[in-house]
């Protein structure tokens, strides 16, 4: 029986679809003063993924979608912006309009 279950889970691994996770790196900041922005609420548009920026404005984003892919970031303080990402190699720059 041992091995009816061992030969069942080799056959689920080898058919599942492997999803292939791609991350990215940023730094949200405020476009008039260039301070890291603390908080910002980042997220994937098409996807359940999500993040928020860290005291230094960093940010690290996990998703299974496929580029380009869209993400959105909100703030209380600042207008809401969003970026199309096409390369995930360097660190995304996000620059958030302060409200007026």
């Amino acid at each position: 029986m041992k091995k009816v279950y061992a030969l069942l889970a080799i056959l689920f691994c080898a058919f599942s679809p492997a999803k292939h996770i791609v991350t990215i790196t940023g730094i949200v900041t405020d476009k008039q003063t260039s301070q890291p922005v603390a908080n910002a609420y980042l997220v994937a548009v098409d996807g359940e993924e999500e993040a928020l920026s860290a005291d230094n404005g960093k940010f690290k984003l996990r998703t299974t979608l496929s580029l380009p892919f869209k993400i959105t970031i909100k703030h209380s303080g600042y207008e809401q912006s969003s970026a199309v990402v096409t390369d995930t190699s360097g660190t995304l720059l996000v620059q958030l309009n302060p409200y007026k």
